[in-house]
């Protein structure tokens, strides 16, 4: 039955017709409480999501969940050095 929810909870995201899994997880991880999503997939889960998916965070919620799954400055920055698409990331400020 908890497999059943969490669907449910990840196709709120599907807005798109999106069907990855993970992608609908890092939707979550951007626009849904943290504290069930974290609950929900476990610190490893989203530990490697985080770092395969990192262009698909948005600031705010990059720091915020670095700093939830433990990641250090050295290895945000690696990733960051090693992800295309944020090296090429204009900031609106």
């Amino acid at each position: 039955m908890e497999k059943q929810s969490i669907l449910e909870k990840e196709l709120k995201y599907s807005w798109d017709g999106e069907r990855s899994r993970d992608i609908l997880i890092i939707r979550r991880m951007n626009w849904d409480d943290p504290v069930e999503v974290y609950r929900d997939y476990g610190k490893e889960k989203l530990r490697e999501l985080y770092r395969g998916n990192l262009h698909l965070l948005d600031r705010v919620n990059r720091s915020f969940w670095k700093v939830i799954l433990g990641i250090s400055d050295e290895e945000y920055d690696r990733l960051a050095k090693e992800n295309f698409r944020l090296r090429c990331q204009i900031w609106p400020y």
